[in-house]
C-alpha cells in the first residue's frame, strides 16, 4: 500500500470509528479532500471524521445523509424559533446539498473545527434570511441598532485619495487576525447576527463573545493604523480611522470581499 493510500485509509478509519454507518470509498474521500484542502501538507489539523461524513453526504451515501438529516432536524428546531422548522430544514438541506446557483454549500466547508458549529452558523444565517423575507427590517430597529453614518468630507477623501491605501492596510491587518477573530467579526458585522446568536453558535456566554469581539476590533484597528502610519501623515491617518470606525461594517465587507 502506497503512503497516499495508507493516509486515506487512516482518514477512513477515523470516520468509521465515529460514524460507523457511513460508507465512503477512498476515491470519494480523496475527491472531497481536494475540494476542502488541495495541499496535503496542510491537512493535519482537519477534523477527519467530519470530513469523511461530508464526503459521504456529497457523494450521496445514505448513511451519511441520514446523519446529516438528524443534525439538521435538531439544530433547526432550536434555531428556528418563530419559524416553521420543517421549512427551515428543507431550505438548509437544499442549500447544503444542491446550492444556490453555484456549488453545494457543504462543499465550501473548510474542514477545520467541528462540523456542527459550521452547520449552526449556516442555519442561523438561513433563518435570518427567512425572517427578513417575511418582515422587512425597519431601518430604525436593525438587529443591534448599529448607527448609520452620514457622508462626510473624510468619506470623499477616502474615496478619491486614500481608498486604495486604506483598503490594503485594512486587508493586511484583517489577515493578521486569528481565524476565530475573523469568524466572529464576520458573523456579527457582516452576517448581522446578534451577540446572543453568535454566543449560541460558538457555545459560549454572551459576555465572552462581546469581549472577544471588542478585542478583535481593537486589534484590527491598531494594526490598520500602524500600516497607514507608514505611508500617510498622522492627520490623514486620524481622518481615515475616524471614518472607518463610523463605517466599520463597510470597511470589513470591502476587505472580506476582496479576498
Amino acid at each position: 500500500m502506497s503512503d497516499a493510500a495508507k493516509a486515506l485509509q487512516d482518514w477512513l478509519d477515523a470516520g468509521a470509528a465515529q460514524y460507523p454507518s457511513v460508507s465512503v470509498s477512498a476515491a470519494q474521500l480523496d475527491d472531497t479532500l481536494r475540494r476542502i484542502c488541495p495541499e496535503p501538507a496542510a491537512r493535519e489539523g482537519l477534523a477527519r471524521a467530519d470530513v469523511v461524513l461530508v464526503a459521504g453526504c456529497l457523494h450521496g451515501d445514505p448513511g451519511a445523509l441520514g446523519i446529516l438529516e438528524g443534525l439538521l432536524n435538531r439544530l433547526c428546531a432550536s434555531a428556528g424559533k418563530g419559524l416553521d422548522a420543517a421549512e427551515l430544514t428543507q431550505r438548509v438541506r437544499l442549500l447544503l446539498l444542491v446550492g444556490d446557483g453555484a456549488r453545494p454549500r457543504l462543499s465550501t466547508w473548510a474542514g477545520r473545527g467541528a462540523l456542527v458549529k459550521w452547520l449552526s452558523a449556516v442555519i442561523h444565517r438561513t433563518a435570518l434570511n427567512l425572517v427578513r423575507e417575511r418582515k422587512p427590517i425597519d431601518s430604525a430597529s436593525t438587529l443591534d441598532r448599529r448607527p448609520a453614518s452620514a457622508p462626510t468630507p473624510e468619506a470623499a477623501l477616502m474615496q478619491e485619495q486614500d481608498a486604495a491605501v486604506f483598503k490594503a492596510a485594512f486587508k493586511e491587518a484583517l489577515a493578521g487576525l486569528s481565524e476565530r477573530s475573523r469568524h466572529l467579526l464576520r458573523l456579527y458585522y457582516l452576517e448581522g447576527f446578534t451577540a446572543e446568536q453568535v454566543a449560541r453558535i460558538e457555545g459560549a456566554h454572551r459576555v465572552s463573545v462581546a469581549r472577544w469581539l471588542g478585542q478583535a476590533k481593537r486589534e484590527l484597528r491598531a494594526a490598520t493604523r500602524l500600516r497607514l502610519a507608514q505611508q500617510l501623515s498622522s492627520s490623514r491617518v486620524d481622518s481615515l480611522m475616524r471614518l472607518s470606525n463610523a463605517r466599520f461594517s463597510v470597511s470589513l465587507e470591502g476587505a472580506s470581499r476582496s479576498g
